[in-house]
This record gives structure tokens, sequence and C-alpha cells, in this order.
């Protein structure tokens, strides 16, 4: 397979252990580097993302679907590969931002004390979408003992197994709570979008997801008028009453509308009935629990 490598660079004040020599298995090493994965995982996302929204403009997503298989395989990918990257295009940045990840199988390199610095190799596991990232990094003290950078490359990425959490049992009492709070934080979110669009005259992105209600969006188009307040109260995209987070896609592609969001109801997947069914931003009125 093709080696996708990244470098990125990140400083970070500590409060204590100054004076010692980073270890690749310290909380704030991994934390760091857990956080350099995640961003390098959306950056893969984003760039396949830009490269289906320019191709589609003159073929359709079907034949693109085709070309791309093509061109990955000349890149060395295998089928399960591809798989896994076409599969990466459905998840918005949203969910990227805030999905689960572990770092697993840390060992180091290297560790050389004179200057304060470890080398290291890990796994950073996306349970959820069943990704995971082979990477390298270094941490290493600032001269002066204040600070820490960690740099950070990815060797190589693959697929693995989707773990399925084990599923809480719910009241039927709970389930019509969790259905009720689904409904008020999509309205929630409505109302935050529209706002989003008086202000800088269109809807965020599917690409620019949830997210771009409480940070400033980074990716095309970047919002001229975007409110340094953000557009939730809570400044936080919420998860669903599961656990799970909200889906968002603009424009819709399940029905005919400009955007559409929707929980995936209590069993976390497509489709469903009774308390399963996906709650849906243009079918709110049809989610009613009194006849359940």
């Amino acid at each position: 397979m093709k080696k996708i490598l990244f470098s990125i660079f990140l400083v970070m004040l500590l409060s204590s252990c100054l004076n010692k020599t980073p270890k690749c298995s310290d909380d704030n090493v991994k934390e760091l580097a857990i956080k350099l994965s995640r961003e390098q995982l959306i950056n893969i996302k984003s760039d396949l993302s830009e490269t289906v929204e320019g191709m589609s403009l003159f073929i359709d997503k079907k034949t693109f679907s085709i070309i791309l298989k093509q061109e990955l395989q000349k890149e060395g990918y295998s089928d399960n590969e591809i798989n896994m990257l076409l599969n990466l295009l459905k998840y918005d940045v949203n969910f990227l931002q805030t999905t689960n990840i572990t770092l697993d199988e840390i060992f180091s390199t290297n560790v050389d004390k004179s200057i304060k610095k470890c080398s290291c190799k890990a796994t950073a596991k996306f349970n959820e979408i069943g990704i995971a990232l082979d990477i390298v990094y270094e941490a290493q003290h600032t001269d002066d003992g204040k600070k820490i950078y960690v740099t950070l490359e990815v060797d190589d990425l693959k697929a693995i197994p989707k773990q399925k959490p084990a599923q809480k049992k719910y009241s039927k009492k709970e389930l019509k709570e969790n259905v009720k709070k689904t409904q008020n934080d999509i309205k929630v979110f409505e109302t935050a979008i529209m706002m989003y669009k008086l202000d800088n005259g269109n809807y965020p992105t599917t690409s620019q997801g949830l997210q771009a209600l409480v940070k400033k969006p980074e990716l095309e188009p970047i919002p001229n008028n975007w409110n340094p307040s953000g557009y939730l109260s809570a400044n936080i995209v919420p998860k669903d009453p599961w656990g799970n987070n909200y889906i968002y896609r603009c424009p819709a592609e399940t029905v005919e509308a400009d955007y559409e969001i929707y929980s995936l109801g209590a069993d976390g997947k497509e489709g469903g009935e009774g308390y399963n069914a996906d709650i849906h931003s243009k079918f709110l009125d049809s989610n009613e629990t009194d006849g359940w």
C-alpha cells in the first residue's frame, strides 16, 4: 500500500514534569498524538470530498466512483482499503471531530535523554468508523523546559473491524423522553442554521457539518459574517440521547430539502420502526410516541 505521510507541529504548555524526558505513554503526549491523528483523518476526508465535488461537476457520481477505484488500485490500494476510503466520505467533519479514538500498540523506538526527546510508534483506532492510522511521533521539551512539542506522521491507514458497543436497555418512559429530546435538539439546530444563513448567506455544507454552528469553518465557503459567539447557546454540538452523532447533510440526500438533520434512533441504524426509527428534520411530527 502506498504510504500516506503527513507532518504536523503542535506546542502545548505543561503543568508538571518539565524536567523529565517525555515518554510515549505519558497522558499529555498521548492526548496530543490523538488530537493530531484526528486532524489528519479529517484532512484525508476533506481531500477526498474536494476531489469528489470537483469531479462531480463533469461526471456523475457512479462513473466517478469507478474512476476513483481504478486510480486507487494503480496506487497499490487493496479492495478493502478502497472501500474504507469511499466509506469515509459519508462521515461529516462534525462526526470525525467527536468520534472516539484509542491509541493502542504504543512503544518507544528511541529515547534521547540528553535532549529530552522520545520517538514512538502507535496505532490510532477510530473504532466507530472502522479505520486505523499507523503513526510515528516524537515528543520533546523546548530548551527552557517550559513547553513540549509533538511532531507526528501518518505512516499508513488501514481498515479495522467495527466494534459494536453493548446496547443499553431503555425503559419505555426513557425511550419516549429520548425521542422528545431528539426532536427538540433538531428544532434547536434548525433555528441555529437559519441564523447562520441570515448572517452568511448560505447554510453550512455537509463537510463543514454542525460543528460550523460552534466553530468558524476553515473549509470553503468561509463565512464572512460568522458570529463569534456561535449559534448554539451551549457552544457544543450535542450527541443524540443514545450517544450517537446527529447526521447533517446540505444539500439533503434522502429527501427533497435544502438540508437534513436526523438521528438514527434507539438502534443507531438506518431505517427501523417505532423507537428505532430515524428521527428526521423533515418528519418531526411523524415521530410521535403516544401510540408506541
